[in-house]
């Protein structure tokens, strides 16, 4: 029975992904930061930027954010200097659907890296910066990451907690 829920919710998942919009990188002249798409742990995840930061609204698809499975990583250019949001929609290792957002504000040409985690019943996306420090490159937590809290959780409209300015 358990095993007939998960193939329910990992059916769910794919069919609530698979109508959505692409994700449109920066046009060129805008001012772009570079963001790292990690996952390390044993499932697949799909990572859905949204074009609406501070509601967690418009999710879109972008085909190497999709499926990424332990280890791997990928990159996209994202508009640098306003928030910009993210969601991580999988099947954690004990079975249950993580629905998980992130915001933070890119700086132009900086680097940051969003890696997917799961540790005991919680899953996140942690951002971290890249910086120098005696010439050499050197991950930080980055100031302005904001983890969301899902409000309508497992929906390809995924929203989030608006933030009190």
């Amino acid at each position: 029975m358990k095993m007939a829920i998960r193939m329910i919710a990992a059916s769910l998942l794919l069919t609530a992904c698979a109508d959505l919009p692409p994700y449109q990188q920066p046009l060129g002249g805008e001012p772009t930061a570079t963001l790292v798409v990690r996952n390390s742990v044993a499932t697949s995840v799909n990572f859905f930027p949204s074009t609406d930061a501070a509601n967690c609204k418009g999710a879109r698809k972008a085909a190497n954010l999709m499926n990424l499975t332990q280890g791997a990583e990928t990159e996209i250019k994202v508009q640098a200097g306003k928030d910009f949001s993210m969601q991580a929609l999988t099947l954690s290792k004990n079975g249950e659907v993580c629905d998980t957002h992130s915001t933070f504000r890119p700086e132009a040409n900086s680097r940051y890296v969003a890696t997917y985690t799961e540790e005991d019943s919680h899953c996140g996306i942690a951002i971290e910066r890249e910086v120098l420090v005696a010439g050499k490159p050197v991950l930080q937590r980055e100031p302005t990451y904001r983890s969301r809290k899902t409000i309508v959780p497992f929906s390809s409209i995924a929203y989030c907690e608006p933030e009190v300015q």
